[in-house]
């Protein structure tokens, strides 16, 4: 019970919303599914991207399907690193843990993927409906993930005075037009964007001319990374 209130607190202390909004975006970004759960693996937010494979895999294999993923739930706990994992239908899942207070007390539980390196018969089948990630991608997915959560854990977070800003503010403010402070903010909040085109009254045509322009004076290749970025220099 004291680390399911301090798992409350800690997404709290996030904002349940903006931590519901980074969950989507990310799990958008990357095509692959992903919800925070309990140590017990209960959900804790709303899944993003949900796999229908995985789900429907689920119903028709529910004991075995809970047993590989308790497996690698109570390792991930145990070890307090992230584990990565491949069903028995060869599908990638994996469990990320939320250290707070020296403590595991939830965990980031993502998948519903293919690795490149997959080769049997059956992922050839099942290939058209769920995403094949290269080597390289699962690793981004992973690292991006925990330097995310990480950057932006509220024990790490308290050490900056609210309101104070980081010397790259000033600089970021040099770059970008008020505009596109406006819409890198409403991006770092997971608004797609149609939905930023709507809350700024301009077309969606004009959000990705801006999207595309932020991105090139800040020098970062996607959204994922711009997400990073304002996340590793407080800009929430």
């Amino acid at each position: 019970m004291a680390k399911e209130l301090l798992a409350r607190e800690w997404i709290k202390r996030w904002g349940k919303g903006k931590l519901q909004a980074f969950q989507d975006a990310f799990a958008r970004a990357f095509g692959i599914s992903l919800c925070l759960v309990t140590l017990e693996g209960e959900p804790l937010t709303v899944w993003s991207n949900s796999s229908l494979f995985c789900h429907s895999m689920m119903q028709n294999n529910r004991v075995r399907c809970l047993q590989e993923r308790n497996h690698a739930l109570q390792q991930t706990i145990e070890t307090g690193k992230t584990t990565l994992s491949k069903c028995y239908l060869g599908v990638n899942f994996f469990f990320h843990p939320i250290v707070y207070q020296n403590d595991v007390v939830c965990l980031f539980y993502g998948g519903g993927f293919h690795s490149d390196e997959d080769g049997s018969e059956f992922n050839r089948r099942v290939n058209g409906n769920i995403p094949v990630l290269t080597k390289k991608q699962v690793y981004n997915v992973l690292t991006l993930l925990a330097e995310t959560i990480n950057l932006a854990n509220p024990e790490v977070a308290v050490l900056v005075p609210t309101g104070q800003t980081t010397q790259d503010i000033p600089l970021l403010r040099q770059k970008l037009s008020h505009r596109e402070i406006q819409i890198a903010q409403l991006m770092n909040a997971g608004l797609a964007n149609k939905e930023i085109a709507e809350q700024l009254f301009i077309s969606e045509k004009t959000v990705k001319t801006h999207v595309s322009n932020i991105l090139s004076k800040m020098g970062l290749k996607d959204r994922m990374q711009l997400v990073f970025f304002c996340r590793q220099h407080n800009i929430i």
